[in-house]
C-alpha cells in the first residue's frame, strides 16, 4: 500500500523537474550573450601644421641706396638723383660695416659682392631716398631761421631674403649731414651711415 501512495508522487516530482529543466534550457537559449564592450576610439591626431617657422635674422645683405621709385615728388626726387654714386657706394660699405657693432650676433654684407650663406635666417636691407638738400652755407649764416640748411631723408625696408616679407619699415632723416651726400666728406657720411646701422639693429631686434 505505501509503494502504492509514493509511485505517484514520484512520477510528479520527475515531471517537474523536467519541466523546471525544460524552461531553464529555452530561457538560457532565447537570453542573448553579454556583449562585448565596444572599443574606444583611436584619436586621430591632428594634421602637423604647414607653415614652417621663419629662422631666426642672423646675417644682413645690405642693398646700395636708391631714389624712390614709387614715391616721386617734384623737386625733392630731382634733388636726391644729384647724389654722386661714389657717395652710395660708401654708405653701402658703412653701413655693413657699422651694422655687426649695432646689432650683436648678426652679420653683415654689401649686396653684390658677398651674400648670406642661408637664405632662411637671412634679411636684405635697401633705402630709397626721398629727398635731398645740399644746403647753402652762405644762407645759413646770412639769412638764417633755416635758410640753406641741409636734410637728406631715406626709408629703410628690412625685408626677409626668402620669402620676401617685410620685415619693418622705416624713415630716417638727418639735418647734420644732409650736405655731406652731395659732397666728399666721408666723415658725414660714415656718421650717417652708423645712424642708418642704429634704425636697421633695432628693427631687426625680435626678428
Amino acid at each position: 500500500m505505501r509503494r502504492l501512495l509514493t509511485a505517484p508522487y514520484r512520477t510528479v516530482f520527475a515531471c517537474l523537474l523536467l519541466a523546471s529543466a525544460s524552461a531553464a534550457a529555452q530561457d538560457t537559449a532565447t537570453t542573448p550573450a553579454n556583449t562585448a564592450t565596444p572599443a574606444t576610439p583611436a584619436t586621430v591626431a591632428a594634421p602637423a601644421s604647414t607653415t614652417a617657422a621663419h629662422e631666426p635674422i642672423t646675417c644682413v645683405e645690405v642693398e646700395r641706396f636708391q631714389v624712390s621709385d614709387d614715391e616721386k615728388v617734384e623737386g625733392q626726387t630731382e634733388r636726391a638723383a644729384t647724389i654722386p654714386e661714389r657717395n652710395l657706394e660708401i654708405i653701402q660699405d658703412r653701413l655693413a660695416k657699422h651694422l655687426p657693432t649695432e646689432a650683436r650676433g648678426i652679420a653683415a654684407h654689401v649686396s653684390g659682392t658677398s651674400s648670406c650663406p642661408n637664405p632662411g635666417s637671412a634679411a636684405v636691407l635697401s633705402g630709397d631716398i626721398l629727398d635731398f638738400r645740399k644746403g647753402n652755407m652762405a644762407l645759413r649764416y646770412l639769412v638764417g631761421f633755416g635758410a640753406g640748411s641741409q636734410k637728406v631723408r631715406v626709408r629703410l625696408t628690412l625685408k626677409r631674403k626668402d620669402d620676401g616679407s617685410t620685415l619693418t619699415q622705416t624713415e630716417i632723416a638727418d639735418t647734420k649731414w644732409g650736405g655731406a651726400f652731395g659732397g666728399t666728406n666721408t666723415k658725414g657720411l660714415d656718421d650717417f651711415a652708423e645712424k642708418a646701422a642704429e634704425a636697421a639693429a633695432k628693427a631687426l631686434r625680435g626678428h
